[in-house]
C-alpha cells in the first residue's frame, strides 16, 4: 500500500510540475506579446515589426529551455536563407514586385519569421492552452496583415511567406526526410563534394585507350 501511495504521489507531482510549467510559459508568452504590441503605440506597421522579432525569440527561448536551442536555430537559418534566396532569384519578375514600389517582395520574410516562431511555440511550448495558442496565432496573422497594410507586400507574398515559415518548422523536424537530406547535402558541400542531385563523374570509369601498334597483325613489318 505505501508503495502505491508513493507512486501516485510521484505521478501527481510530475503532472502538477508540467501543468505549472506550461501555465508559466503561457503567461510569459502572452505578456511579451501584449507588451511589444503596446510599445508600438498603436502603429500597425511597428507592431508587426515588433511581433516578428518577439515570436521567434520566444520560440528560441522555449526551445533552449527544452534543450533544442541549436536545433531551432538551424530551422530558422534554413527559413532565412530560403526566403532571401528566393527574393534574389526571382529578380524583376512581376510577382516579386512590392505594391509600394521596389522588388524582392516574394515571399514576405517578416511573415515567414513570425509563422516559424508561432508554429514552434504552439507545438512545443504552450501545451494545450487554447487561449495562448489563439493569441500566438493572432500575433503571427497580424504580422502578415501589417505588411499588406503598409504596402510592403501583396497578399500572395504574405501567404507564401506564411507557408515557407510553416514548412520550415514542420517539415524539418527531428528525423524528417527533408531534414536528413538537407544535413547530408550541407555536409557534402562543406567537404567540397558534389551535390546529391549532380551527375556523377564517370571519367575515372572509362577504359584507357591503347594506341594500336602499326605493325600488329603483320609478319612483314606491318606493310599491307
Amino acid at each position: 500500500m505505501p508503495l502505491i501511495v508513493k507512486r501516485l504521489s510521484t505521478m501527481l507531482w510530475h503532472l502538477l510540475r508540467q501543468a505549472f510549467s506550461a501555465t508559466f510559459r503561457g503567461l510569459v508568452v502572452v505578456s511579451v506579446i501584449l507588451s511589444v504590441a503596446w510599445a508600438a503605440g498603436g502603429d500597425a506597421e511597428k507592431t508587426g515589426d515588433n511581433l516578428q522579432i518577439a515570436l521567434p525569440l520566444l520560440a528560441w527561448g522555449c526551445a533552449a529551455a527544452n534543450g533544442d536551442g541549436a536545433e531551432y536555430l538551424g530551422r530558422y537559418l534554413v527559413m532565412f536563407g530560403a526566403a532571401h534566396g528566393m527574393k534574389q532569384a526571382f529578380g524583376d519578375a512581376a510577382f516579386n514586385q512590392r505594391p509600394g514600389g521596389g522588388s524582392q517582395g516574394m515571399p514576405s520574410a517578416h511573415t515567414s519569421t513570425a509563422v516559424l516562431g508561432a508554429s514552434r511555440l504552439i507545438s512545443d511550448c504552450v501545451g494545450n492552452n487554447l487561449i495562448v495558442q489563439a493569441v500566438v496565432t493572432l500575433a503571427a496573422g497580424f504580422v502578415g496583415a501589417s505588411r499588406i497594410d503598409a504596402g510592403a507586400h501583396t497578399i500572395w507574398q504574405v501567404l507564401y511567406g506564411a507557408i515557407l515559415g510553416l514548412v520550415c518548422d514542420r517539415a524539418f523536424g527531428k528525423n524528417s526526410v527533408a531534414r536528413r537530406w538537407l544535413v547530408r547535402w550541407v555536409r557534402q558541400m562543406l567537404k567540397g563534394r558534389v551535390a546529391p542531385t549532380a551527375y556523377p563523374d564517370v571519367s575515372a570509369e572509362r577504359p584507357a585507350v591503347v594506341a594500336a601498334d602499326p605493325g600488329a597483325g603483320s609478319g612483314k613489318g606491318g606493310s599491307v
